[in-house]
């Protein structure tokens, strides 16, 4: 009953606003990675765990679209900036918060509306966009074709009606 498996459903009926925010969201954990390890070798602070606990999700977010994963890097994130603010380390640059924050929030809701649709495929109910783009198109032909054939029966009822005026009031006169 099932054609396809995650793989090729992801590459082929996930759409792009989806995908766009699952890259995003594993992207933004890859570069947190970075700027946690480049910012503690520079502090001298031990951050290997929290560089790898940052790659870990972010693969997870890529790769397995994991919502725990998603939903995990938002809370780790927000969590270790207060600590970082607390320890006077940094995190007073509030528009990079923002901007991961609203990148994380993205990805969860991404990695939510992907595992809806694959669901929706395994139960049946699953229409792609290349169906619905064919159903519209069946449906604007079928309605033309449908106003077309209308057109036809009201000029030929209309004629009738000239044809039976035409026959009483001939009747009529005789």
């Amino acid at each position: 009953m099932l054609e396809m498996d995650k793989k090729s459903f992801w590459k082929t009926e996930v759409p792009k606003n989806i995908k766009t925010g699952v890259m995003s969201a594993a992207t933004a954990a890859f570069i947190s990675a970075a700027i946690t390890f480049v910012s503690g070798s520079i502090m001298e602070r031990p951050t290997l765990a929290d560089v790898i606990v940052l790659l870990l999700l972010g693969l997870g977010i890529q790769f397995a679209r994991s919502r725990f994963c998603a939903i995990f890097i938002l809370i780790y994130y927000v969590i270790s900036q207060v600590l970082l603010f607390a320890e006077g380390y940094g995190g007073k640059n509030f528009i990079m918060w923002f901007l991961f924050v609203s990148i994380y929030v993205k990805g969860i809701k991404a990695v939510f509306q992907y595992h809806k649709l694959w669901r929706l495929y395994l139960s049946g109910d699953y229409i792609s966009e290349n169906t619905v783009s064919m159903k519209v198109y069946n449906d604007i032909i079928f309605n033309e074709l449908h106003s077309n054939e209308m057109e036809t029966n009201e000029k030929e009822i209309e004629s009738n009606k000239n044809q039976i005026n035409l026959g009483m009031h001939n009747n009529s006169k005789q």
